[in-house]
């Protein structure tokens, strides 16, 4: 599927539960972003759908995300304030556009971008995230189940280790597609 083609320029990470986690170049703002694409033939379209288009639940889809609050509407995006806990680093923040494109096959795409030009204050002590950018895409695969891809570039506005960041790409991403792909093989879909 051409979904799951690794995009230009991108390099492996690693095989995992078959997913495939690729690390791109250094983007002009500074993130270099990961990408995982996956192929679950056991997976609930429906199920995933439901979970990437609930922006307020997505504490429960991506463990650093400690608070997702749907801020107000605009046409056909949405303005999400997100609130994140880093290991070892003060709380961040952003403010994110987030808009869903939905092709006529029943997949869905959700891409986000920090919400530039909005002008908000973080909490006292919080650190407001300049890139956090990125989207899920969804299809169903011939045969059944789903193709899922999950893209992201995030830069927490600090220097971090290297291993620290090299987990965070790989295991961090790893995880949050393992999680979802066992809350789309629920019954009926659940997640």
């Amino acid at each position: 599927m051409p979904l799951l083609a690794t995009p230009p320029g991108f390099g492996l990470l690693r095989q995992a539960e078959d997913c495939t986690l690729t690390i791109g170049p250094v983007a002009e703002q500074g993130a270099r972003p990961v990408h995982a694409a996956c192929s679950w033939p056991e997976a609930h379209l429906d199920a995933i759908r439901s979970m990437i288009l609930d922006y307020e639940a997505y504490p429960q889809l991506i463990p650093l995300v400690e608070r997702s609050e749907i801020v107000r509407r605009d046409g056909d995006r949405v303005l999400v304030h997100q609130v994140y806990k880093v290991p070892l680093l003060a709380r961040r923040e952003a403010m994110l556009w987030m808009h869903a494109t939905e092709p006529p096959d029943g997949g869905v795409r959700v891409d986000w971008s920090v919400a530039d030009g909005e002008v908000w204050t973080p909490a006292q002590g919080h650190v407001r995230v300049s890139e956090n950018r990125g989207f899920w895409e969804v299809a169903p695969r011939p045969g059944g189940g789903v193709a899922v891809v999950h893209q992201i570039a995030y830069d927490p506005g600090v220097h971090l280790p290297d291993w620290l960041i090299s987990h965070f790409r790989t295991s961090g991403l790893a995880s949050v597609m393992s999680d979802l792909r066992e809350r789309a093989t629920g019954a009926a879909g659940s997640p």
